[in-house]
């Protein structure tokens, strides 16, 4: 019965991120795709669709949807894929996969928008993002960014808590660690607030495996 629970808290995060296709690259220095590795380092580079927010009448708004924490991604896969994630790195979507879904609300405008609004300011669209490193690495730090449409392939660099060069779109906040005996998650929360723009985001996550990994791996 404890299975069941996990594997249903498992398809709910599933349902809950807004699957699209695995955008997750594997990041060293030895490869010569991490100028900003350092010795004994190793990144991970996920990528999520954000749609866009509803016209809004604040420079700062909230969240319209609800969004993960790091605990409760971390308590979830942990939970449904015990002992299975010690040496995996990677995107949680490279995990459930699936087709696209971002999070998309209705655009509205003008005095209509203002008056279906309520006056609520709470009216970004907001996606977590987030990666595993293995349980048993250290984290170092952090770089994200965020492109301007569905298909973009370039992500100015963001300042957590500053509004992206982009415009109508931000990071509130620096990524969030949790990690317990089954698996290390680093989640960040990405904020679209244009009436009409789809946006990408980035989150890359440094760390220093334990002597001895052998790569990213699922499972034994």
């Amino acid at each position: 019965m404890k299975g069941f629970f996990a594997i249903s808290a498992f398809l709910a995060l599933v349902c809950f991120v807004g699957i699209e296709s695995a955008q997750a690259q594997f990041m060293s220095r030895a490869q010569g795709n991490c100028n900003a590795c350092g010795d004994g380092e190793f990144a991970i580079a996920a990528i999520q669709t954000v749609g866009h927010g509803q016209y809004t009448y604040t420079a700062s708004p909230g969240c319209g949807n609800p969004v993960q924490t790091a605990d409760q991604v971390r308590a979830m896969l942990g939970s449904a894929l015990q002992g299975k994630l010690n040496d995996f790195a990677g995107s949680v979507l490279d995990l459930v996969g699936g087709p696209a879904r971002d999070l998309l609300s209705d655009n509205v405008h003008g005095e209509v928008g203002r008056l279906l609004n309520g006056g609520n300011n709470d009216t970004a669209a907001c996606q977590a993002i987030c990666v595993v490193i293995p349980t048993s690495a250290t984290y170092v730090g952090y770089k994200v960014g965020a492109g301007e449409g569905g298909g973009a392939t370039t992500f100015p660099q963001c300042t957590a808590g500053v509004d992206c060069s982009i415009g109508w779109s931000k990071f509130p906040s620096e990524p969030s660690v949790s990690k317990d005996a089954d698996a290390q998650v680093v989640c960040t929360t990405f904020q679209n607030w244009s009436g009409d723009r789809t946006r990408r985001a980035q989150l890359i996550a440094y760390f220093r495996p334990a002597s001895g990994w052998g790569g990213p791996k699922f499972g034994d």
